[in-house]
């Protein structure tokens, strides 16, 4: 029997407070169960893992980390209006990872604008102008092939140890999935809302 939850990833004070909203919101629109990797939290399903830089060491070891056979990871500062279904029918329709692209503004002059410079031009000297992605929240299934992508991501990742996007980016250059895109009411919009930066701002 396929398993499938969410995970978050969490870290301090003001995720932790962004996840309880985040995690209350899933519980409202699917059984699914959760699962918090870094800070544990009460009535959570919990994985310690040492934390390195904001979290983005414990996303890029999500392979590893989820303890699900489909897994839908969320920032902590997301929230669900609907059911998460969506993403988890395309992976039972034989596709690996869903994801969610930048919004068109963000896939011209933009492009990966929050990333350092260095590595925002090795990305596109690598890679071209690849479409960008958001990696707020997306649904991932496990094979080997998933296996391969998140070793790279995780070795992409360790190159600059700043964002995760392009870091993404180069991984799945090298090591394609199969990859099914849903639009931005998914991450930022009417269906996923995203608020973004919040689970790392201080009161």
């Amino acid at each position: 029997m396929t398993t499938r939850g969410a995970c978050f990833v969490v870290y301090g004070p003001e995720a932790q407070r962004e996840a309880t909203h985040a995690i209350a919101a899933v519980r409202q629109f699917s059984g699914y169960p959760v699962t918090v990797i870094g800070d544990a939290m009460k009535g959570v399903n919990h994985v310690p893992f040492a934390e390195r830089h904001l979290g983005r060491w414990a996303k890029v070891n999500l392979y590893d980390l989820s303890p699900y056979d489909q897994t839908l990871y969320m920032d902590a500062d997301t929230r669900c209006h609907v059911s998460p279904d969506a993403g988890f029918h395309a992976l039972d329709d034989g596709w690996e990872l869903v994801i969610v692209p930048c919004r068109r503004e963000v896939q011209g002059s933009d492009w990966l604008w929050h990333v350092e410079e260095k590595e925002r031009h090795t990305t596109r000297v690598e890679l071209g102008r690849a479409l960008a992605l958001q990696g707020g929240v997306f649904w991932f299934a496990r094979n080997w092939r998933v296996r391969r992508f998140f070793e790279a991501w995780r070795d992409e990742w360790e190159r600059f140890q700043g964002q995760d996007q392009g870091a993404l980016l180069r991984a799945l250059h090298h090591n394609p999935l199969r990859v099914w895109l849903l639009g931005h009411d998914w991450n930022g919009g009417a269906l996923i809302s995203h608020r973004y930066g919040m689970a790392r701002r201080r009161a």
